[in-house]
């Protein structure tokens, strides 16, 4: 014999033929008795494992392109030996399912396979829900045993935190970000309504209508999901508590930011109650932070701002404001 395997012991066939005529067309594979595969048409290379003892032959058979037919054979001795071999693969459960499936893998085994899990449970894959150390014990047709013993540790330690509903107005960019606990292995996927999608834990939007996104988050393998509202306001009204009418171009002026609405009037006092800017009679939007024409001084102001909406809707806001110079 060429070689000796023992009964169910998975090994490698390999084909080396070569021809200096032309190419080689097929290949045809017979491993005899009780073997598996008992036949193949591929080159391979080939897993073979046999089921009962004795010897064994394998022939190989190879045409080439012109229709010529070579023959190899190979003896081999198969024993009453054991080989088998047996693993556990453990995937730990998640926060929402949180026990773990453990999955006895086997090679150079016959079938059908015996396996006792210490817990009690029967087949190739079982489910745990306790942390802690466990035992499996595989057994084939031949009486070929492994064992071994694995820790189960579950569900993951894992968690995604997603961002608010917010709203954005007109013109604004926001950045949303999805995160994660530890913050490795998190990839995050956002779907709009309208069947577009993004891909990242950090998107930036600056919207022109109201969305809703659908966000599907996987950490280690653990997949959460939640819907975020991006309210879009066109009709934002914000008063400043301060400027600096120092010339310099920025913050020099004094009035509403208004996107979408309409100011109706807006009148500034001094302290002592001294009107100094009344939009209905000044004219402009914005004070400029003079009386009279002369700069008016470091102070804080009293201001009163009637705005209409855009919806038609009119709001009535009084505040003060710092004058710095």
């Amino acid at each position: 014999a060429d070689r000796r395997v023992c009964v169910g012991e998975e090994f490698v066939v390999t084909d080396s033929s070569y021809t200096l005529d032309g190419f080689l067309t097929s290949w045809h594979w017979d491993f005899g008795l009780d073997s598996n595969p008992d036949t193949s048409n591929q080159q391979g290379p080939l897993t073979v494992q046999y089921e009962t003892i004795g010897p064994k032959e394998i022939i190989l058979a190879v045409t080439n392109d012109e229709g010529c037919v070579n023959y190899d054979t190979t003896l081999f001795l198969v024993k009453a030996c054991c080989v088998l071999e047996a693993g556990v693969q453990v995937v730990p459960g998640c926060p929402d399912a949180p026990s773990a499936t453990a999955t006895v893998l086997v090679e150079n085994a016959i079938a059908p396979l015996n396996i006792q899990w210490s817990n009690g449970q029967q087949g190739d894959s079982i489910s745990i829900a306790v942390s802690g150390d466990y035992n499996v014990v595989v057994e084939d047709v031949n009486g070929c045993r492994d064992s071994l013993t694995f820790m189960v540790n579950t569900p993951l330690n894992v968690g995604v935190f997603f961002p608010q509903d917010t709203t954005v107005i007109i013109g604004q960019t926001i950045d949303l970000e999805v995160t994660g606990l530890p913050i490795t292995n998190l990839s995050v996927s956002w779907y709009a309504e309208n069947g577009d999608s993004l891909l990242g834990a950090m998107q930036s939007f600056m919207l022109e209508e109201t969305s809703t996104y659908y966000l599907v988050a996987n950490h280690s393998g653990c997949v959460f999901t939640d819907s975020l509202l991006i309210v879009f306001d066109n009709s934002f009204f914000e008063t400043p508590n301060a400027f600096t009418p120092n010339g310099d171009g920025s913050n020099d002026n004094f009035g509403p930011i208004l996107f979408g609405n309409t100011l109706i009037q807006m009148e500034v006092w001094a302290r002592w109650g001294l009107k100094v800017f009344d939009s209905e009679v000044d004219g402009g939007t914005v004070w400029d932070g003079t009386i009279n024409g002369s700069p008016a001084p470091s102070d804080v102001y009293v201001y009163r701002v009637r705005v209409r909406f855009s919806d038609g809707r009119e709001e009535l806001q009084t505040g003060d404001v710092s004058l710095l110079r």
